[in-house]
């Protein structure tokens, strides 16, 4: 499949309790990323008809994002769409969410340390974070992202190149998002070509 790569995510996450942060940072930063940042901040999940919405707001970011699954199988391709809001106050936003009748499911806290690469092979982000949720045990994830808009192919290769760079398991990877592992559902299955 030979398409542009827009609204279509392709990450691989990865189990990662049993790994050290300082350890992973350090690896990661030895690669030379043209870029880092640690950030902090709660992703709020909502319910818009069938659709799931989720918020993410810090100091330095607010978006709102609409993901499907494209396989009942696997999360590694997903259709994404982000919405940057980060011009209107968190009370607009709540009050816009509830115009719209989207009922909030629940949160979650995660703190992020985020590299990105732009080599020749193509661009992509390598993120470790930990997530809390209410009355759950704290998780650690890894997660390696291609970059949107890029070949379709040429992406879903760029993430397992990263994934033997660093030295990830496939017994690590996971195959539903933070929204299906905190909500226990399934997102909504799309077709990927019908859907761009």
């Amino acid at each position: 499949m030979r398409q542009n790569t827009l609204y279509v995510e392709i990450e691989q996450k990865y189990k990662a309790d049993h790994m050290n942060w300082d350890k992973f940072v350090q690896l990661v930063c030895s690669m030379g990323p043209v870029k880092q940042l640690r950030i902090l901040g709660p992703d709020t999940y909502y319910l818009l008809g069938k659709e799931v919405l989720r918020w993410r707001f810090s100091k330095e970011k607010s978006e709102l994002t609409v993901k499907n699954r494209c396989s009942s199988k696997s999360t590694f391709v997903r259709k994404e769409v982000d919405l940057n809001i980060e011009e209107n106050s968190p009370k607009t936003i709540i009050a816009f969410l509830k115009v719209l009748k989207c009922k909030k499911l629940f949160r979650i806290y995660k703190d992020c340390h985020i590299f990105w690469f732009d080599r020749k092979e193509g661009k992509v982000s390598i993120v470790i974070y930990d997530v809390k949720c209410k009355g759950k045990k704290r998780k650690r994830f890894i997660e390696i992202e291609a970059d949107k808009g890029q070949n379709y192919d040429a992406s879903k290769k760029l993430v397992r190149i990263w994934e033997k760079r660093l030295k990830l398991k496939i017994w690590q990877r996971i195959n539903r998002s933070l929204y299906e592992i905190y909500s226990g559902k399934i997102m909504r299955v799309e077709n990927l070509r019908r859907s761009l």
